[in-house]
């Protein structure tokens, strides 16, 4: 009765297309995300969280789990694509594209419109427009700007997006056994950068909280594990599907 239990939930979790168990996984990351960004925001109206929404606010295990889940998913699909012979470049930047950039791009038109056309809006952080460049290219995960806008996130989604296929296509012909080592190998990397990052830069205890989220935090090299682990988590299961 349990294997079977068991049997029914891992099909169900690594099935193709939707997946709904990992919508669980999905509501606890946003619920961990939005209870940090409204404790570090809310204090300032003196509100106070009851004591047992304390572990809530812990965002970045939320961050990385949307990160884990993202690799699982995106290297799940391209696995799948690439071994069918269905995959094609223009076909899944183009998917990317237009799924997250022109929500992105409203948001900050959104921004512009307020900050200049109300400018003494205490709620916008005051920027120029060269400031938005960072935004614009999405390279905030290596340039943080004024914007207010914390999209470093999803610049380090993108250059995931970005990468992921070609490391995948050139990989097909691997064993699977190769292909793991391969993601093992880029997971040890973002351990070892960060790693190299504290000690080059000497982050210790002097460090403030905002040199270690530019130097260590925020780039997607020093990230880009949690990427990795998903998309070997992935590879591991199309492995296994493929055997069964």
């Amino acid at each position: 009765m349990i294997g079977r239990h068991f049997a029914t939930s891992w099909a169900a979790l690594t099935a193709p297309g939707a997946i709904k168990p990992l919508d669980g996984l999905r509501a606890i990351a946003i619920l961990l995300v939005l209870a940090t960004h409204i404790a570090q925001h809310i204090p300032s109206a003196q509100f106070a969280p009851p004591a047992w929404l304390h572990p809530l606010n812990n965002g970045w295990i939320g961050v990385d789990l949307f990160f884990v889940l993202s690799g699982f998913l995106i290297g799940g699909a391209l696995l799948r694509s690439i071994a069918d012979g269905r995959f094609a470049f223009r076909t899944f930047y183009l998917r990317r594209f237009f799924r997250i950039i022109p929500a992105y791009f409203a948001v900050v038109v959104i921004l512009c419109v307020i900050r200049f056309g109300w400018p003494d809006c205490g709620r916008i952080p005051h920027f120029t427009l060269g400031q938005l460049v960072p935004n614009v290219l999405l390279l905030t995960d290596y340039w943080q700007g004024p914007v207010g806008l914390p999209s470093w996130s999803l610049s380090i989604e993108e250059h995931f997006y970005l990468l992921i296929p070609l490391l995948l296509v050139g990989a097909r012909n691997f064993t699977p056994a190769n292909r793991c080592r391969l993601l093992l190998g880029f997971l040890f990397l973002a351990l070892l950068a960060r790693m190299l990052t504290y000690f080059v830069w000497d982050l210790g205890h002097a460090a403030s909280a905002e040199e270690l989220l530019r130097q260590i935090y925020y780039p997607f090299h020093t990230r880009m594990d949690a990427l990795a682990m998903g998309v070997l988590a992935a590879s591991l299961h199309h492995e296994n599907s493929g055997n069964s």
